[in-house]
């Protein structure tokens, strides 16, 4: 029931239409198809494994608990670093001696209030670790409560 007569080609002419290395190839493909595969999960097994961070104390409650804050913290990437916006004075997250400026200056404010506690309000670009030196900092300053907070407003997905 074929329609070109391509049996019947190839019955008159006895040759095979595909050469023998092309048959052995489609017949290895998955086998090495599957080797690949095995070696890119042993390869990637090594990646997610413990490090040293920062251990956060999770609420009780629904991660929706609302908390009263005495400070707030913006932290938005740039095109020169993270910029970390507090008590009005933008400071750049990578140089140390404005992360030194910040770092006072959020020690003089936590030990101003009688509960420290910081709110902080990241874009979803900054990176998850420099939200934990964030939280490492106000920790060795006396910030007793750290609120990270959402967007719940708007657009999902952006």
């Amino acid at each position: 029931m074929n329609r070109w007569g391509w049996s019947a080609i190839h019955a008159r002419s006895g040759t095979d239409p595909c050469p023998s290395w092309l048959r052995t190839a489609a017949m290895l493909a998955p086998w090495i198809s599957l080797g690949i595969l095995s070696m890119t999960i042993w390869a990637m097994s090594g990646t997610l494994t413990g490090r040293e961070g920062v251990a956060f104390n999770l609420p009780e409650g629904s991660v929706g608990d609302v908390a009263d804050t005495t400070m707030s913290v913006l932290m938005v990437p740039a095109s020169q670093g993270t910029l970390v916006f507090f008590d009005d004075t933008r400071y750049v997250f990578d140089d140390e001696r404005q992360m030194e400026e910040f770092t006072a200056l959020l020690a003089r404010r936590a030990s101003a209030a009688e509960k420290p506690a910081l709110l902080v309000l990241a874009d979803r670009r900054v990176k998850g670790g420099e939200l934990m030196k964030l939280a490492e900092i106000a920790k060795g300053q006396g910030v007793g409560k750290i609120l990270f907070a959402e967007n719940s407003g708007g657009k999902k997905g952006r």
